[in-house]
């Protein structure tokens, strides 16, 4: 490599196939035996003539390139690969996407464009080995936060038991709420022991410490909250402090599914039969629009309920009652040309005026379920504002049959719902129908039952509230130290009560507000972040006034109060592992996982992302170092993008 013939373009690399360190050329991208003769032929022939002339004339450019931006062009190349994989992730193209990329640039932009995508497959075949790094960054993101932990359950295109789990926590510099996937691995053992064990082995396996996780979700079913064994149960008895609540959307929708069985089964036998009848002919649809142009209705398609989630029902029901009398003349036309028993019971119940009757009473009843459904599903912290909303929709239901002095007067979450002496007259009931107070009487029995509030930390959340923030209530933060021991780690008790009095005194003017009226009126988004990055003038350099109070705060807003979180995630691992990928590796596809996570939490596009300054610098670190014939070298190539696409989760966030 000291001769002149050979030193600009030989080096000594690590050879795989010869399982040892052989002569590369570095412009033909070739390794060759280590014969001085091998080498003289070799840099003879027209294919290394025509490189290396190219080679040259790339490094003029370079160098000109160099003095026009101040930056070197590498960093500009390693910015463009990273900026790559995170296209590829954001709008899930296939890996190959790459192959026919790199010829077409090559066919039809300069050298400096051809030398660039020359290196994103150099890049993207090199395994660097940062599965280790991605542990480190995502204990380094979470440090010194509480955290909830969410998971669930699922099965892929490729028949594989996935098991999601996402870390939640609350960031202050942000005043906002954000989730971390910890893994999404494959799931073996489904029974609670197997369930917990693999949380507690992710969260050793990525060196966080447990102490700091305070909330646990998941849904309702028995191997995640059983009463004697259960995940829940199991991490109870390993982490003492944490919170475990059920999912509130799957609670509602079980609330609502059993109280629909108080209902005839014809209703929705109706719903669902008119949802199939349209949903696979083109031509029946193309009969029907004369009906829906004749009865002077919208051109709507009927959106079919799901099968497991009965709370989709409403909007079928919506639809069916928006084109009731263009069904029953469709329907009443259709018998006469196709006689079928299917068509006979649709004609009978579209003409039965009860049928209209409980679809309207549908179409009231879902929508209070759903509402709460829908709030819960927010992205922002409302575990403060779950016992308030049972409450409220308690006492809706139950003003439907029931005295409002009774309703008013009592404990919704005690309220008796078959004290028929307080039962409102048959015909003040709403629509009149016994088997209606049936539905309601069911209803709140059922979200008395499965939404239960006797842990204080349900009372320690109301301190939330703006109007209780001003009155000081609770006195004193000693009982939120008391439940999570872990928050003495990150601030002090004594200073936190100190704060927690004094923000109570908070001129309203700070707060855009005229007296203590309008401060009351508060929202909760509008009154922590000013608390949070209230500061105190300081000459040498500003200081947040209540840090203390700020943490007390941030571990209230990282509790789960529903698993939707994972719900999204395997939303988007339908999208990611589609028919034609079924064979795509699990850590490529948490990694694609975490590129969506990533520009989620930055609001950016993969055009517009600004990438933090230590993802470049790793990322050139491993290039460089991938250079030199190393054992990194040698590891297998079993993935081209996937490898590069490993390296957004490095990223750090601080």
């Amino acid at each position: 490599m000291r001769i002149d013939d050979f030193k600009d373009w030989l080096q000594s690399r690590y050879n795989s196939r010869a399982k040892m360190n052989t002569a590369y050329c570095t412009v033909c991208n070739t390794y060759m035996q280590n014969w001085k003769q091998q080498l003289e032929r070799h840099c003879k022939t027209p294919k290394h003539k025509a490189a290396f002339e190219e080679n040259v004339l790339s490094s003029k450019q370079k160098k000109l390139m160099e003095g026009f931006t101040g930056q070197s062009l590498d960093r500009k190349v390693v910015e463009s690969e990273v900026r790559l994989c995170t296209l590829i992730g954001e709008q899930n193209l296939t890996f190959s996407f790459v192959d026919p990329l790199v010829p077409t640039v090559h066919q039809n932009y300069c050298s400096i464009t051809k030398k660039f995508f020359n290196c994103i497959i150099n890049y993207f075949s090199i395994h660097p080995g940062v599965g280790s790094y991605l542990g480190q960054t995502l204990k380094e993101r979470v440090k010194g936060k509480h955290l909830g932990v969410v998971i669930d359950e699922t099965t892929d295109l490729s028949v594989q038991s996935q098991l999601g789990v996402v870390l939640q926590y609350f960031d202050i510099d942000e005043f906002c709420q954000s989730q971390e996937l910890l893994d999404l691995t494959n799931c073996h053992d489904k029974t609670a022991e197997g369930l917990a064990k693999a949380i507690t082995d992710l969260l050793k396996e990525h060196e966080i410490d447990k102490e700091m996780v305070v909330g646990f979700c998941a849904d309702t079913t028995n191997s995640m909250f059983g009463s004697r064994h259960s995940v829940s149960k199991l991490l109870t008895d390993e982490i003492p402090h944490i919170l475990c609540v059920k999912c509130s959307c799957h609670s509602i929708h079980l609330c609502s599914h059993y109280a629909s069985l108080k209902l005839p089964k014809t209703i929705e036998d109706v719903v669902r039969g008119i949802c199939t009848h349209f949903s696979r002919s083109p031509k029946t649809r193309e009969l029907y629009a004369k009906f829906q142009r004749l009865m002077d209705c919208e051109d709507h398609v009927f959106v079919s309920p799901g099968q497991t989630r009965w709370l989709t029902m409403e909007y079928a029901v919506n639809r069916v009652l928006e084109q009731y009398e263009a069904l029953n003349e469709y329907f009443f036309e259709l018998c006469k040309t196709d006689p079928t028993v299917n068509h006979d019971v649709m004609v009978t119940a579209l003409e039965d005026p009860v049928t209209k009757i409980y679809l309207e009473f549908l179409q009231y009843a879902l929508k209070l379920f759903n509402d709460f459904n829908t709030l819960l599903q927010s992205e922002m912290p409302l575990l403060h504002t779950v016992k308030q909303e049972v409450q409220d929709l308690i006492r809706n239901c139950a003003n439907n049959f029931i005295e409002g002095n009774y309703v008013d007067d009592i404990d919704p979450l005690i309220l008796d719902p078959f004290k028929t002496e307080m039962y409102l007259p048959l015909h003040e009931v709403y629509l009149g129908k016994i088997a209606l107070a049936n539905f309601w009487i069911t209803s709140i029995q059922e979200m008395q039952s499965r939404f239960k509030f006797d842990d204080p930390v349900f009372t320690l959340t109301e301190m939330l509230v703006p109007a209780n923030a001003r009155k000081k209530t609770p006195s004193s933060l000693a009982n939120l130290f008391l439940r999570f021991p872990s928050l003495r780690k990150i601030c002090d008790a004594v200073n936190a009560d100190e704060e927690w009095r004094s923000q109570s005194k908070l001129n309203p003017e700070l707060f855009g507000c005229k007296n203590a009226e309008e401060m009351s009126q508060l929202s909760v988004e509008k009154y922590w972040p000013i608390i949070m990055h209230l500061e105190i003038p300081n000459l040498n350099s500003p200081r947040r006034r209540f840090p203390n109070l700020s943490k007390c705060v941030a571990l209230l807003f990282c509790l789960p109060a529903s698993n939707v979180v994972c719900e999204r995630l395997f939303s988007t691992l339908k999208l990611i592992k589609t028919d034609r990928r079924t064979r795509l590796h699990g850590d490529s596809v948490s990694s694609l996982m975490r590129i969506k996570g990533f520009l989620k939490n930055q609001k950016k596009s993969a055009s517009d992302v600004i990438f933090p300054e230590d993802l470049i610098n790793h990322a050139l670190k491993i290039k460089a170092n991938a250079v030199i014939g190393s054992k990194e070298a040698s590891l297998p190539v079993n993935r081209t993008v996937a490898i590069s696409v490993q390296i957004v989760d490095q990223i750090d966030v601080d």
